[in-house]
């Protein structure tokens, strides 16, 4: 081991001892858990993806994510498939600590950047067993890219070399087509927002050398679906479905009322430290902000165990319904600042400090609209440098000695540690048994789910056969699951919830067709 990275482990031993014990954390969790709406719908997929065919398999987010399912189902063994594209998944996550840890050195300390990583690990939703399991889902690989693109394009803007530089900046234009294609809302704000930052701040060397990696690897992935007729169908999934979730019935959405208080009282906070110092604050003012924090958490623990939630499930979802406000107000705050500077002073800040601020608020768009805690984990990498760079650099931190503030840093990440490590030890302790499916070996649930789960099978594999066209309405994909005398899909989605009625390309295959020639599965 040389030097260098003797003195880069000996001096953060604390920070380093806490990821690798959260990253030990996954080896167990990456088998832990079945949801056959989201686990289904990759299942079904997989099982009837046929690329040679013109038939577009139906994803909302983009293509990027069926075509790596269908490459990676051709290496793995079927039986093994879906425990190894958990492992994949997993390495998406590693890959997204280390593009968030290099993008917050560009902004924070040595240490200040690993205690970042720390915070991601430490709330990470996979841990518990409420509502959480560990899904392969296209979030995992957009929560790499997005902090990846802040890198590059900083990082390259910076370079001196004229050959690296104009590899990065080519490289952040690839990486904001592959956003796009696995989340195509989200990539499209990407590009958009750093386009304009880019002219805004007058760089248009370095527009046009990320402008040409996006339209050559833009148009030749436009090409392809074009040439395999799928560009119509995707483009009605990601724009014509997926706008069911901007301007349709949003009924059924859970109303984040406490994140929406905690986040609002945050956002006080801020403004308040920002026009005195936190040693002029009136005692009062911080005892009221702090009786309303109080207040709102114990009225929020008091409603999730009315819902039956244990008292470790409880803390947790608390402790993390916290760091989700303090993320979202740090960057509604920061991008409330940005403009502000911008059309009231006709001043800007530092570029670097910029791209920081847009890509958090862009991430920060994936929570919307279910501020669920997964969406909200997937959606912090960057913001949560946003929120250490907003608290140590806006007099949060009274002016201590260097011992001080390590101690607090301690402390602080102790307890988000211990929780993790309570919620883990809860959840490792339920009993689970293998789930004996065709291509789930490896895969834990609980006696309960995996009796339901098999039952289910053997019942539809007794009354539908492979020569069947099923329309699925219901919101699991079981009737899919068998990936050798499975039937076939009436529709190009394998699942179905209300908006998919209104996208026509998902409706259109089946209207008309006699009753005979398929069969209606509802299964609740």
């Amino acid at each position: 081991m040389n030097t260098g990275v003797k003195e880069l482990v000996s001096r953060n031993k604390f920070q380093w001892l806490l990821i690798v014990i959260l990253f030990l954390y996954w080896i167990p969790i990456i088998r832990f858990g079945f949801d056959p709406h989201h686990d289904g719908l990759i299942v079904a997929t997989v099982n009837n993806l046929e690329l040679s065919s013109s038939r577009t398999p139906f994803n909302q987010y983009g293509p990027a994510w069926f075509l790596f399912l269908e490459i990676f189902s051709k290496i793995i063994s079927p039986d093994y498939f879906f425990v190894a594209l958990r492992l994949a998944t997993f390495l998406f996550y590693f890959l997204a600590m280390v593009s968030t840890f290099l993008l917050a050195r560009k902004f924070l300390s040595l240490r200040n950047s690993l205690n970042v990583v720390v915070l991601l690990l430490g709330i990470q939703p996979f841990v518990t067993d409420f509502n959480s399991d560990m899904i392969p889902w296209p979030s995992a690989l957009v929560m790499f890219l997005i902090p990846f693109v802040g890198f590059l394009v900083l990082d390259g803007g910076s370079e001196n070399n004229s050959t690296r530089r104009h590899f990065k900046l080519i490289l952040s234009g690839v990486s904001m087509v592959l956003v796009i294609l696995t989340r195509v809302q989200i990539g499209i704000a990407l590009v958009v927002l750093i386009f304009i930052l880019f002219a805004l701040y007058g760089k248009w060397r370095d527009l046009r050398t990320v402008a040409t990696g996006f339209l050559i690897f833009g148009l030749a992935t436009t090409g392809y679906f074009i040439r395999m007729g799928w560009f119509q169908d995707l483009v009605t999934d990601v724009f014509g479905f997926g706008s069911g979730y901007v301007f349709g019935n949003r009924d059924t959405f859970p109303r984040p009322t406490w994140t929406v208080t905690l986040t609002v009282l945050f956002i006080l906070v801020f403004a308040l430290a920002q026009k005195i110092s936190p040693q002029e604050i009136p005692k009062w003012v911080h005892s009221t902000l702090l009786f309303m924090v109080v207040v709102s958490l114990l009225a929020a623990n008091y409603v999730l165990a009315k819902r039956g939630l244990s008292l470790v499930q409880v803390l947790t979802v608390a402790s993390r319904r916290v760091w989700i406000s303090i993320i979202l107000a740090t960057a509604i705050y920061s991008v409330g600042v940005f403009l502000y500077r911008w059309i009231s002073l006709r001043k800007l800040p530092d570029f670097d400090f910029a791209l920081l601020v847009l890509v958090s608020l862009v991430a920060e768009l994936q929570v919307w609209p279910l501020f669920d805690q997964m969406h909200a984990w997937w959606s912090a990498t960057p913001c949560v440098i946003l929120t250490i760079l907003f608290i140590r650099s806006h007099g949060f931190i009274p002016k201590m000695k260097l011992s001080q503030i390590k101690l607090v840093e301690v402390v602080a990440l102790g307890a988000v540690f211990v929780i993790s490590l309570t919620t883990f030890f809860a959840s490792v302790s339920h009993s689970r048994i293998p789930l004996r499916l065709p291509g789930f070996s490896g895969i834990l649930i609980s006696k309960s789910e995996a009796a339901e789960l098999v039952g289910v099978q053997k019942f539809l594999d007794s009354k539908i056969s492979e020569r069947d066209l099923v329309l699925n309405l219901c919101t699991n994909a079981n009737v899919f699951f068998n990936p050798k005398n499975g039937p076939t899909s009436a529709s190009r989605a394998f699942l179905f919830w209300t908006p998919m009625f209104d996208s026509e390309s998902l409706r259109e295959p089946w209207i008309g067709i006699p009753l005979s020639l398929f069969g209606i599965v509802q299964m609740e």
